[in-house]
């Protein structure tokens, strides 16, 4: 991967192949010399703590824009250690393993003082829709067990090339349906963490989480849950992906134990009572 770095003024500009040109400079007019494209059309998607999510119409092209924020001193400090252009090499590394992210573009950061790094990301933008509003708005006869096994596939990549994902949450995986073909988009890159070399316990926490937060999202939309078949079908496809010397009975076991500590954690930290999935019984 060659990424390709140069200086406007106080800002650092990171791309990986063709030069930012007239993007570049709306973008920076926009965030840090308060100026406005007349053709530029920026809307505020969500905002949160750490960080807000742009889109911009430019040119016929649609972006998304992440815009990372300093509101609270862990949001600093994390900015410092981690820069946008981390979320260009990750989403790089990324595709040429075989997951589908949304195309990166640029990113900016600029140093206003030690302790204070502004940062933007910036990738084009993918027509579908989070996994979250899929799992509400589909009826259970709907669902697709393609998708199901693009999700397990997904997950066993990343086990495989040694990607921890921190935050699995239904946001953070986007759906995309095109002439009854099924994509799954991986659409922040800020929990997504390479290591030297993987820790099961660590990884399988995390896959266990994503479970228990699809089981929470049908919960509270009182959705039916995964069937057996479904759930089957999404653990078969990690293991075949993986590479990991368990057996299906072994996975299984493991997922359950981790889902009953998530279910205990839940009522103990924040006192709610979640059912228990008849598929732990």
């Amino acid at each position: 991967m060659n990424l390709r770095r140069e200086k406007i003024g106080k800002i650092k500009t990171y791309y990986l192949s063709d030069k930012p040109g007239e993007l570049s400079r709306v973008i920076i007019d926009y965030f840090w010399n308060k100026k406005k494209h007349p053709e530029a059309v920026f809307n505020l998607y969500h905002s949160k703590p750490k960080g807000d999510l742009f889109i911009l119409q430019w040119q016929n092209v649609t972006y998304y824009i992440k815009y990372t924020r300093n509101r609270l001193w862990k949001h600093k400090v994390r900015n410092v250690f981690r820069p946008p252009s981390r979320y260009l090499k990750i989403s790089y590394r990324l595709s040429k393993i075989g997951i589908q992210v949304a195309e990166p573009v640029l990113a900016f950061s600029f140093r206003k003082n030690l302790l204070t790094h502004e940062g933007v990301f910036v990738t084009k933008a993918v027509s579908g829709v989070p996994l979250s509003e899929y799992l509400r708005k589909e009826s259970t006869n709907a669902r697709d067990i393609q998708l199901i096994k693009e999700l397990g596939r997904l997950w066993g990549i990343l086990y495989k090339n040694s990607f921890l994902h921190s935050d699995p949450g239904t946001d953070n995986f986007l759906i995309k349906i095109k002439d009854r073909a099924i994509g799954v988009y991986l659409v922040d890159m800020d929990g997504i963490y390479p290591l030297p070399v993987m820790v099961k316990s660590m990884f399988m926490n995390r896959f266990s989480k994503f479970s228990f937060c699809i089981y929470y999202e049908l919960l509270k939309e009182k959705k039916q849950q995964l069937t057996s078949t479904e759930r089957v079908a999404f653990y078969r496809e990690f293991l075949t992906y993986s590479g990991l010397k368990l057996s299906l009975k072994e996975l299984i076991s493991i997922d359950k134990e981790l889902f009953l500590e998530r279910v205990r954690d839940k009522k103990r930290r924040k006192g709610v009572s979640i059912p228990i999935p008849k598929w732990l019984n």
